[in-house]
Formats: C-alpha cells, sequence, structure tokens
C-alpha cells in the first residue's frame, strides 16, 4: 500500500499529470460557455461575413483591414481573424458552440504554455526541479485560466483574435527562451520563434509590441552582462517580421491609423488620460468584480482631481516597482513589464474606439500578473511558501467561481446587452443595442423606450432609424415619419433613409412627400434597383406612367433578374 501511495505521488509530480489538470480546469471553467450563442460583433464578423463563406476570398482578407467585407472604415488589420473563422465554418458551419469550442481549445493552450514558460523561467531564476517548483507554475498556469477578466476573450466569439495574438505570442516566447544558438537542434527553435511572431500580428496590433518583452526577457534572466548591441542580432528577424507587418497594414488601410478617435480631447487631455486608464487596467487585473464588456469612458480633464491624484500614484508606485526590482530581483522586473507592455498599444487613446477601456486587452498583460506568483513566492521559507500556495489555490477558487458565473451574461444579445445597460446606464450605445435586442424579440414597446434613452443620451442617426422601424411595426407610422426625419437632419448624405422616409410616406398615402424623398434617394445612388423601383411605384400611384416606365426600366437594367421589377414594367407598359 505505501508503495501505490508513493507512485500516485510521484504521478501527481510529472508534468504530464500537471498538463491534464490544467486542460481539465479549463474545460471545467468555461464548459457553460460553449452553449452559448452569437451577440454582439458576432453578427456581422460571423453570421453575415461573407469572407467566411468561401477560400476564394483569402487574397481579399489580406489586402484589407478587418471591416472592409461590410464597407467600414477601421484601424484594425487582423486578417487571421477572417481565416480562423473561415476554417471553423467550412468544418461545422454556422454552430455557435464550434465558435466557441474554438476560443476555449486556444485559451487552455495558452493556459498551458504559462505553465512550460513559468516552469522554464523559474528554473532559470533559481534551481528548482522539485514538485513544489513544478507545482508554482501549475497553480500560475491556474490562475491565467480561471482568471474572470478572461471571460470576454474567452466567452466571446469575437475575442479570437486575442487568444489567437496571445497564443502565437507565448508559443513566440517558448521557443525563444528555449533557443541555443550553438546546439543546431535547438537553434531551429529561433526560427519558430519569429515565424509564431509573425502570425501573431496578423492576428492583432498589440503583437507588435512583443520584441520589447524579449528585450525584457534577456536582460532579466540571461547570464552573460546584458548589452543591447550584445543581444542585436537576436532582435533583427522579430524586428524584420514586424516591419513586413508594417507594409502589409500600410497596403491594407492606406495609413498606420487611418481613424483618429477622440477628437473632442486635447493633446494634453490625451496623454493624462493615461494614467486612470492604466490605473484602471491594474485595479481589475488585481480585483476582477463588476466585470462589463462596455464600460463608458469618463475622461478627466486635470490631474488635480480625486481620480487623476489616485492614479497618478498608482502609476508612480508601479514605476517605482520597476526600478526597485530592475537591479536586484529581476525576475520581478520581467513580470512587472510582461504586465504593461502589451497595455501600451490599449493607452494610446487616439486609436480607440468609444469603449476606450476594454477588460480583453487585459489577456496577455494577465500572464505577466500571474508569473509574479512563482518568483514572488520561490524566495519564501517552505513553511511561507506552503501558506502563499494554499492562499493562491483560495484565489483560484474565487476566480473561477467568477468565471463560471460571468459565462452565462454572454448567452444571447438580449442576455448581454441586458448586463451592460445595468452596468453602464450612462451608455447610449448599450442603449441602442438592447432596443435592438428587444426588437428582435419583438418586443417593441420596450425597444422603443431604449432607443429613446439612446437619443437621450446622445441622438445618432442610426438610433433614430431604429426608432423608425420599431414604430413601424408597432404600427404607429406618423410617429415612425417624425423619426426618420430626425434621422435624415442628422445625416441627410444618407439614400437609404430617404428610401425608406419615401415608402413609408406612399403607404400613409402621402404620394408627393413619397416622389420627394424617392427622388432625392435615386439621385443620392442612382445604381440601387429598388430606389428606382420604389420610385416607379410612387409615380404609377400618381398616375405618372412614363416617368414610372422609366425607373422600372432603370431598375430592369441594374437587376435583370428580379421577376417582380419585370412584371412592373410590363403591367405599365401595355
Amino acid at each position: 500500500m505505501a508503495r501505490n501511495h508513493t507512485k500516485l505521488l510521484q504521478l501527481a509530480s510529472t508534468t504530464p499529470f500537471f498538463i491534464t489538470t490544467i486542460v481539465g480546469a479549463c474545460f471545467l471553467f468555461y464548459g457553460n460557455a460553449i452553449g452559448n450563442g452569437f451577440v454582439y460583433d458576432d453578427i456581422p464578423q460571423v453570421v453575415n461575413n461573407p469572407w467566411i463563406k468561401d477560400f476564394s476570398y483569402i487574397p481579399v482578407i489580406f489586402t484589407s483591414s478587418v471591416w472592409a467585407f461590410c464597407g467600414v472604415e477601421t484601424n484594425y488589420y487582423r486578417p487571421l481573424m477572417h481565416i480562423v473563422y473561415l476554417v471553423t465554418y467550412q468544418l461545422f458551419g454556422l454552430k455557435p458552440w464550434a465558435f466557441h469550442l474554438v476560443n476555449i481549445l486556444v485559451h487552455t493552450a495558452n493556459s498551458v504554455l504559462v505553465f512550460c514558460i513559468a516552469r522554464r523561467l523559474l528554473a532559470k531564476s533559481e534551481r528548482s526541479g522539485t514538485p513544489t517548483d513544478m507545482f508554482l507554475p501549475f497553480l500560475a498556469a491556474l490562475l491565467f485560466a480561471a482568471h474572470p477578466v478572461h471571460t470576454e476573450v474567452v466567452t466571446w466569439v469575437g475575442g479570437v483574435t486575442d487568444v489567437t495574438f496571445s497564443f502565437f505570442s507565448l508559443l513566440s516566447f517558448y521557443f525563444f527562451i528555449h533557443y541555443d544558438e550553438y546546439n543546431p537542434l535547438l537553434s531551429a527553435c529561433f526560427i519558430m520563434a519569429v515565424v509564431s511572431y509573425f502570425l501573431a500580428t496578423l492576428c492583432k496590433e498589440p503583437a507588435v509590441t512583443f520584441p520589447l518583452i524579449l528585450v525584457a526577457y534577456d536582460y532579466s534572466f540571461n547570464d552573460t552582462k546584458f548589452t543591447f548591441s550584445r543581444y542585436l542580432k537576436r532582435y533583427i528577424p522579430f524586428l524584420a517580421a514586424a516591419l513586413i507587418y508594417v507594409i502589409l497594414r500600410l497596403s491594407a488601410l492606406q495609413a498606420l491609423a487611418p481613424l483618429h478617435k477622440h477628437a473632442d480631447l486635447s493633446m494634453a487631455q490625451a496623454v493624462i488620460n493615461v494614467l486612470p486608464l492604466f490605473a484602471s487596467y491594474l485595479g481589475t487585473l488585481l480585483l476582477p468584480v463588476n466585470l462589463n464588456a462596455w464600460h463608458v469612458f469618463h475622461p478627466i480633464s486635470s490631474l488635480f482631481v480625486p481620480r487623476g491624484i489616485v492614479s497618478l500614484c498608482v502609476a508612480l508606485g508601479f514605476i517605482a516597482a520597476v526600478i526597485l526590482t530592475a537591479k536586484k530581483r529581476k525576475p520581478l522586473f520581467f513580470s512587472l513589464l510582461f504586465i504593461i507592455i502589451p497595455l501600451l498599444p490599449a493607452l494610446y487613446l487616439p486609436a480607440l474606439g468609444e469603449n476606450a477601456f476594454a477588460e480583453r486587452y487585459l489577456y496577455f498583460s494577465s500572464v505577466g500578473f500571474v508569473l509574479l506568483l512563482p518568483f514572488l513566492a520561490g524566495s519564501l521559507s517552505p513553511k511561507a511558501r506552503k501558506l502563499a500556495c494554499y492562499a493562491c489555490l483560495v484565489v483560484i477558487f474565487l476566480y473561477a467561481t467568477g468565471t463560471v458565473l460571468r459565462n452565462p451574461v454572454w448567452k444571447d444579445d438580449y442576455t448581454f446587452w441586458r448586463d451592460v445597460v445595468k452596468k453602464s446606464p450612462e451608455g447610449a450605445v448599450p442603449h441602442y443595442n438592447l432596443g435592438a435586442a428587444l426588437a428582435a424579440l419583438g418586443r417593441y414597446d420596450e425597444a422603443i423606450e431604449e432607443y429613446k434613452r439612446a437619443i437621450s443620451l446622445k441622438p445618432a442617426p442610426v438610433a433614430f432609424r431604429s426608432l423608425a422601424a420599431a414604430l413601424y411595426a408597432k404600427g404607429t407610422k406618423a410617429e415612425a415619419i417624425k423619426a426618420y426625419l430626425e434621422a435624415i437632419r442628422l445625416q441627410p448624405g444618407d439614400a437609404a433613409l430617404y428610401n425608406e422616409l419615401g415608402t413609408l410616406y406612399g403607404e400613409v398615402g402621402m404620394t408627393e412627400k413619397a416622389i420627394e424623398q424617392l427622388e432625392i434617394a435615386v439621385r443620392l445612388l442612382p445604381n440601387d434597383a429598388n430606389f428606382h423601383y420604389n420610385l416607379g411605384i410612387a409615380y404609377r400611384d400618381k398616375g405618372l406612367n412614363d416617368k414610372a416606365r422609366d425607373e422600372f426600366k432603370a431598375a430592369v437594367m441594374l437587376n435583370p433578374s428580379d421577376a417582380a421589377f419585370k412584371a412592373m414594367l410590363d403591367s405599365v407598359s401595355r
């Protein structure tokens, strides 16, 4: 019996046991997310995305911005996002569980890589090889696997860009730290490191900062005296890969960042608001409570306000920790840099969207956070280390509970946006999107209230247009007309608005106004067959058959396959 007990202990201290446990834990933490549906950006990026339906779009994917498939200009170049969706769709079709499973599998791989990397780094920082030394990296990996802040990335299909860029970055780092230029077999790791890094850049922009992590690693863990020039040859291939990425990005976007958001902020305000953003990220990393998919951005106008002073103290405290560990506690120094370096792009406000603070930006940074555990606990006495491990197990349990409880929030659009509105009631976008979710469920009265709330916070053409559609669905056409007029006032160049308003005027018998609006629509967008068809209907109702015939002819020429167009042309040609 004693011999069997010893064998079990030996088995439990082996690498396969730890890796198997990490894999099982990831599926335990995220198993209840597999049944979720598509939410938020998943609808356009997956459900309505023509690029993932056919392999022939691959050349377009690599030469276009990430939202170009629906005609939206952005600052994002992420071709591998579409490739992952394309492969998943070709294998499973539009089954949400398959897309969720991909994210969970990649997160699982990332958690295993965290274990392998932490074990390697711990071995380089002190004598290792005992079960205790393996247990600390194991706990770090479980912390990473369980951290509730990762739910946005793992549970949301749209988070695939973060899990994949983190996977290829971690894989690159794993190969890099195993590279040995004097060993031909291990020198092949260097090639794999560069290739993995390049793939990471094609997943998401923050990967560009990864070479800085390599510099921090060489400074912190290599025995020889560090000088940048000494190691420069190790970085040149990574810089070359980054340059290729920049060239591809410039070709696709015509600029590094063509859109400049938050134009209402001065340069000074953009700089000082980095501090509250950074403080919020650190706070969320340490205490992941009240998680929210849409944090309303409230910029500060001066550092001499309570939030500015607190954020300045947090930033100075973090900088002090970096400086204090730079010489004598280099592993801790490296972990701290691993937190801040991936966050750098998320602190550049002009390139960020309205949702300036996003929990998904913490996914890769949290690797540095969990690496603090083995380096801090590893320097403790055996008794203190044991207590630290017990405390960490409690934290992992709490983290895992938070993750399991948050996963159902991403079940569907209604559940998702209801949670967001509850936590960000002052945000116009959440109210608008909750309205859209309610309208899709046929709950028009509630949808109308949400649209009106969104408009009161931030009048926008899309909100008025959606309000008009909901009012129309309820049968209150007069109110719908008023909403369309407001949308046109805010966006007078949108041909579709004139077409929809003109069609509505025609339905209520206001033919002259219908013709007026539909003529504007055709003038703004003369190549739309439906616009010509609707104008032809209005002319016919007014008794202007010659004009109606001309419009129906134009509709047939633009879309000869539509039988309704031909039938209407025949009816006025007799």
